[in-house]
């Protein structure tokens, strides 16, 4: 069980723990439906059964060994085509996180994915219900690598890993994410969205670097130089500037 006693006037407040679950946003997806749910409350379990990735890639987490949990939000001031506002301020959230932490070589991959050097730490799931063209509740999941010290995916990592061996505090973790998840809202709520946003993409991945990039089943040499207002990566080639929805560009490492 966590009682966790983040300084927040919401977020993190209410707090449901389940040992064993399939999937916490499908759990928050649930609550919501019944119409228990409170806004900033926080689904966590030791052991998600099915955890989901972008794209539906599975979520790989031993269990009691990290931090996988949902959030409830309630941005109802940002409109549907808005929704990538959203994806900015939880990723700096636990970018912020993270930084906290002194860890190095972090970075956000586009587009919510959290990365120390080449290698994956963190990952965002994001699951919007709307209600006309704003948006009603907002689920959003988060998987954090914590203390686990192996993985069948070699491009994975951990914070005890990066923190040389450490053992890490999960429920000290979870405060301090609530915290910035609810500083970072209020910010985007505040109408700080342009600023949140230039702070994402200087903090992205391979950011201004020269990489290959494959689309289309052709790969090229890009540089990726900004983000759309919709969430589109922006990459320059040498002849070209191009706009590339999630599954459309894969990077090469």
């Amino acid at each position: 069980m966590y009682k966790i006693h983040p300084r927040t006037l919401f977020v993190g407040k209410n707090v449901r723990y389940f040992p064993s679950c399939y999937s916490t946003n499908d759990l928050a997806a649930e609550i919501i439906q019944q119409k228990e749910a409170f806004e900033g409350a926080f689904i966590i379990t030791d052991n998600q059964l099915a955890g989901r990735g972008q794209r539906g890639n599975h979520w790989e987490a031993h269990p009691g060994m990290n931090i996988t949990l949902s959030v409830l939000l309630k941005p109802s001031f940002l409109q549907a085509n808005k929704q990538f506002d959203l994806n900015v301020a939880v990723s700096l959230a636990i970018y912020d996180l993270l930084s906290l932490q002194s860890v190095d070589k972090l970075t956000i991959k586009w587009p919510n994915d959290i990365y120390v050097g080449d290698k994956k730490m963190g990952g965002i799931l994001i699951e919007n219900t709307l209600s006309g063209n704003y948006i009603a509740w907002s689920i959003i999941g988060v998987g954090l690598n914590v203390n686990q010290l192996d993985f069948e995916n070699l491009n994975a990592t951990s914070l005890r890993i990066e923190r040389k061996g450490k053992e890490q505090d999960n429920q000290n973790l979870i405060e301090k994410l609530a915290e910035y998840v609810e500083k970072r809202f209020l910010e985007l709520k505040a109408g700080k969205a342009d600023s949140q946003k230039k702070t994402y993409v200087e903090s992205l991945f391979r950011f201004e670097e020269w990489h290959t990039y494959k689309v289309n089943g052709k790969t090229f040499a890009g540089q990726i130089i900004d983000v759309s207002p919709t969430g589109r990566l922006i990459v320059k080639t040498l002849k070209t500037v191009k706009s590339y929805d999630f599954k459309e560009i894969s990077y090469i490492i």
